[in-house]
């Protein structure tokens, strides 16, 4: 079923859907959106809206999902339902740029098979209140240049992708990890991660120290200017023993090779021979 939001920031589901609906769809919906019973059903006796049979959910939030003190007004003016979804097996949210209730306010299976969110970093902290034991593929794309405070966004997302219940396929999108918290991060359970921002080989090589289960790396624009000087010596002198990694796949795409070209070369015989394993 897929539902389309006009007007209105509440929409009520029926008790008939909710007890057999399987998959569930919902497009344009506005930021302080409500999920409410429908009509005059009510809550249960314990204000809570159960989806008894819904498998899979996904939700796209307007474009304009920003916060501004109008929404702000409206999230606290009554308590939200408690949302259940016991069957549920995968959960996408896209454009999630704010507070969510459905992150805020729901009881997620155990063990899910896909979680998907486009979000905000804020939201990472949602992530973790959930006791997963176990999902099979978590994708996050986290919105660039909205790092409020970088060291909360090093702790959760350090938290999230240590996490045992995500070791099977997980992928993360960023756009801006903080300098200064670079050498810091700790991914030691993350399997792919897309960085779409500029990023500089000397902070490229202390990600990768701390990302042991990486298997896919792709990085859409490679500093190659400024390379750090054990990287450019004679690739025959003092080579580096080979790390013990999982990676196999890395994408690579370099800024203005024109300027360091011969550096550059060097630069890639020293990633062949550090990670053996991508051969």
């Amino acid at each position: 079923m897929s539902i389309a939001s006009r007007n209105g920031h509440e929409l009520g589901v029926p008790r008939v859907c909710r007890e057999t609906l399987k998959h569930l769809s919902l497009c344009n919906v506005p930021r302080d959106y409500k999920w409410a019973p429908f009509c005059h059903e009510g809550l249960d006796e314990e204000a809570k809206l159960v989806f008894a049979s819904l498998e899979s959910l996904e939700v796209f939030y307007q474009l304009d999902n920003r916060p501004n003190g109008r929404a702000q007004a409206a999230r606290h003016s009554s308590s939200p339902a408690r949302l259940h979804f016991p069957r549920l097996k995968h959960l996408s949210l896209f454009r999630c740029f704010q507070h969510c209730q459905l992150l805020e306010s729901s009881v997620f299976p155990s063990h899910m098979q896909t979680v998907r969110m486009h979000c905000w970093p804020t939201l990472l902290a949602h992530m973790l209140t959930h006791t997963w034991k176990h999902i099979d593929l978590l994708d996050i794309n986290v919105e660039p240049g909205v790092v409020s405070d970088p060291q909360v966004f090093l702790d959760q997302s350090n938290a999230l992708f240590g996490k045992q219940c995500v070791a099977a396929r997980s992928n993360f999108t960023v756009a801006d990890i903080p300098e200064m918290l670079i050498a810091n991060v700790d991914w030691s359970q993350l399997s792919a991660l897309t960085v779409i921002y500029q990023l500089e080989v000397r902070d490229l090589l202390l990600l990768l120290d701390s990302m042991a289960a990486l298997q896919r790396l792709t990085v859409l624009e490679l500093e190659v200017r400024s390379l750090p000087a054990r990287i450019i010596r004679d690739p025959q002198e003092d080579r580096p023993p080979p790390k013990s990694t999982r990676l196999h796949y890395a994408k690579l795409h370099a800024v203005d090779i024109k300027p360091c070209g011969p550096n550059y070369l060097a630069f890639l015989r020293y990633f062949a021979v550090t990670y053996s394993s991508l051969r």
